[in-house]
């Protein structure tokens, strides 16, 4: 199996948790992974073998899981609460150390208090950088005559 089967594999396990509206941990779905796959028994150093094995997987499953925090929002099948127009389900979040895909419905107030507050940092944070690129443009090409002007981006 190489990387790219693998993160795919991962991502169908995170994807599954969360529909089931469970909460996502590193160790759970490498461990789950792995319990799947047959480990040799003929390896010379099994214990390396294993070792550097659970090293790989959770190194990937982290990224996918980082890239749902980096997003705030997740690019697959993610779901919305009934009700809403922009909160999910499940939010990427930090718990007692480790990095989690945790259901909404399993926040603590505290929790949702400190999503909440992080959204509103980067909303701001977004505004300032929106401003800082108008004041480049208008210093690099003058002033704008339109600011209903849309171009598509590639993000």
């Amino acid at each position: 199996m190489n990387s790219k089967e693998l993160r795919h594999l991962v991502l169908e396990e995170v994807e599954q948790r969360i529909a089931q509206k469970r909460i996502v941990k590193i160790s759970w779905i490498t461990h789950g992974i792995i319990k799947k796959r047959h480990i040799p028994t003929e390896v010379k150093d099994r214990g390396f073998f294993i070792a550097g094995t659970y090293y790989g997987v959770a190194a990937i499953v982290r990224e996918v899981i980082r890239r749902y925090k980096d997003n705030d929002a997740i690019e697959t099948t993610q779901q919305l609460l009934p009700g809403y127009e922009r909160l999910q389900c499940s939010y990427a979040l930090e718990r007692n150390g480790s990095p989690c895909i945790i259901p909404i419905n399993e926040f603590s107030a505290e929790e949702l208090d400190a999503k909440a507050d992080r959204l509103r940092a980067n909303a701001e944070g977004l505004k300032l950088h929106a401003e800082e690129m108008d004041r480049y443009r208008e210093s690099k090409f003058g002033p704008r005559e339109s600011k209903n002007q849309q171009l598509t981006l590639i993000t």
